[in-house]
């Protein structure tokens, strides 16, 4: 892999996305997406990920594109997972996530959906979600992780 050890080495946003993208990194990716954050934060990609394909790295703008289904909401988005044999069963497994469905499928999922997420809905589960957040830190904590 040609990218550099230390995200701060590079200022080209290809290079930093084949980082991301590298199945080695997976779990430590932070620096990387941060330093494309910085680099470009609404980035076009040639071929790297999909033809014509931009790469969003900040909050205000990812939830803009969201706020637009059409222009995400598509099976075909989920190629980009599409690393060969070796990565099949992940790439099968984005095809089916809810944010990459197609209308009417996407459409009909959400309705079944939409009302267990509402903020009140979610609260109730902060608790639950608080307490296996601590006792995941305290395992890894325990094993010097």
């Amino acid at each position: 892999m040609s990218a550099a050890l230390d995200p701060r080495d590079t200022t080209d946003p290809d290079e930093i996305l084949r980082a991301i993208l590298a199945p080695e990194r997976r779990g430590a990716l932070y620096p990387w997406l941060h330093r494309l954050r910085e680099v470009a934060p609404v980035h076009r990609t040639e071929g790297l990920l999909v033809p014509h394909g931009y790469v969003l790295s900040r909050y205000d703008d990812i939830r803009a594109v969201l706020r637009h289904p059409r222009a995400f909401s598509d099976e075909r988005n989920a190629d980009i997972f599409d690393v060969g044999e070796s990565g099949a069963s992940f790439t099968a497994m984005m095809r089916k996530q809810i944010l990459y469905l197609s209308p009417p499928d996407h459409d009909r999922i959400r309705a079944l959906v939409a009302r267990h997420f509402t903020p009140r809905s979610v609260e109730r589960w902060r608790p639950a979600a608080e307490r296996e957040v601590e006792r995941l830190l305290d395992r890894a904590v325990a094993r010097g992780k």
